[in-house]
């Protein structure tokens, strides 16, 4: 029974060439999107695991508002991890960074 669907599918391919050819290259793509997109998102939530408190860590972002658009970034004066600490009380420990 699986033979005959088999069997008619493949001369469904045969007789439909470019239909199959398209078919198969639209699956092709959506695959290797599919997979890199959860490449992508577990790159990105495997920062910082070896960290013992990793789920309370937060980075400060610097927004910025030009004539192009919002921009986001991570630069701040050097003085800003010892005010930021000062101000939040929930705040515990703060660190500079260098990218």
């Amino acid at each position: 029974m699986i033979r005959n669907y088999f069997l008619t599918a493949w001369r469904n391919l045969r007789s439909n060439r470019l239909n199959a050819f398209i078919n198969v290259a639209g699956l092709t793509v959506a695959f290797t999107v599919c997979i890199l997109l959860f490449l992508m998102v577990h790159f990105e939530f495997s920062f910082d695991k070896f960290q013992k408190n990793s789920g309370s860590l937060y980075m400060a972002y610097n927004l910025s508002h030009t004539p192009d658009g919002d921009e986001k970034g991570e630069a701040f004066g050097y003085p800003a991890a010892p005010e930021f600490k000062s101000e939040v009380p929930g705040i515990i420990r703060s660190t500079r960074t260098r990218s």
